[in-house]
């Protein structure tokens, strides 16, 4: 139940995106907005997880930490995940390290916006690691676009409207390639959507490894 309302809640943001890409002014906005979307969405008695002795924990969390180092020299934290109820400590982490640092996860989302198809790539390749344990990993690119030249833009957050539909795909072809290979090496499933605004010709992409589904936008 849990991680269909989480796939469904992710969904929604990126059609509400397509609609109104400026209802977040950054990354972090979008990682904010889709905190409350989901808390909002679980079931009463879904949305906390209790610890022995500790009283209850919520399940979403942002900047959890990462079970190991997943090849980097220290371990990051997800942007969004949604903690395993009951709760459950990680196989792969470190069991020195305290309870509330290694608890396992359900669901995680990495998010970008107008990021670069190497942080994305590297993305695919952290999420689809052998010592990640969680049912849904996704990758969710969201693309905002305004004005040919710099003077013209929205905002300078913005990329180039006269370019951004040809970047977008360029970098669905990338993340293709990377969802191919993160299989072969890995053996785990990410499944990333790119999501292009109105402006542009709204169009949301769901990308699994060896498919690519065109969204409803809503």
């Amino acid at each position: 139940m849990s991680t269909h309302v989480f796939e469904k809640e992710l969904i929604a943001l990126l059609q509400d995106h397509v609609k109104h890409p400026y209802a977040q002014y950054t990354e972090h906005g979008v990682h904010a907005y889709f905190i409350a979307r989901l808390y909002n969405a679980l079931p009463l008695n879904e949305r906390y997880l209790t610890l022995p002795g500790q009283g209850r924990v919520c399940r979403v969390q942002k900047e959890y930490p990462t079970p190991k180092h997943l090849d980097k020299s220290r371990r990051q934290g997800w942007d969004v995940c949604l903690l395993r109820s009951p709760y459950q400590p990680s196989a792969t982490a470190d069991v020195q390290r305290p309870l509330f640092d290694r608890l396992d996860t359900e669901a995680i989302v990495e998010f970008g916006l107008n990021a670069s198809h190497e942080h994305l790539v590297e993305d695919v390749r952290r999420l689809a690691h052998k010592d990640v344990r969680s049912d849904l990993r996704f990758i969710a690119h969201l693309m905002r676009a305004s004005g040919p030249r710099a003077a013209d833009r929205l905002s300078l957050r913005d990329c180039s409207v006269s370019d951004s539909r040809s970047k977008a795909f360029r970098m669905r072809d990338r993340i293709l390639v990377a969802l191919d290979a993160s299989t072969e090496t890995e053996g785990a499933a990410v499944t990333v959507f790119l999501c292009i605004p109105e402006r542009n010709g709204a169009e949301i992409w769901k990308l699994t490894p060896g498919n690519e589904e065109r969204l409803p936008l809503g």
